[in-house]
């Protein structure tokens, strides 16, 4: 919650940055199991952002990040988004079903909405980590 006392004065991108970096330390020194309800939904958004922009849903559900897949649609519902709900929905279910690339990518379409995708997360974040700031100072 310190990094939001920066808020109007830093870049939003700076400050979300910033808050991935202190939850990344928070999960290498004391483990996703410390995270707070709050910290666990912005870090599964900001993993998604990352993986999705990266490499695609597939590496999401692939990397580390893939743990925090349950708290991916919640996250989304409590930060107020429609857009990234509804595919992270979708891809939760191509996920579920186990669908492997037999020479089509399963993840292309969702990709393509998620990449022209006009919510800002980042701000949708803010807002949630300034109503929730008593969750982000444990």
């Amino acid at each position: 919650a310190e990094v939001m006392e920066h808020r109007g004065q830093a870049m939003p991108h700076e400050l979300d940055a910033n808050i991935g970096f202190i939850l990344l330390d928070k999960e290498e020194r004391r483990g996703l199991s410390s995270f707070s309800r709050a910290e666990r939904y912005v870090y599964a958004i900001e993993g998604m952002v990352r993986e999705v922009n990266n490499g695609g849903w597939d590496q999401f559900f692939g990397n580390s990040s893939g743990a925090l897949a349950g708290d991916l649609v919640p996250a989304l519902e409590a930060i107020g988004s429609t857009k990234n709900l509804s595919i992270a929905r979708r891809a939760l279910e191509i996920y579920g079903k186990g669908i492997k690339d037999g020479g089509n990518n399963p993840w292309e379409a969702l990709e393509g909405e998620f990449y022209e995708n006009p919510e800002d997360l980042e701000a949708m974040m803010l807002e949630f980590i300034a109503a929730n700031a008593a969750e982000f100072d444990r």
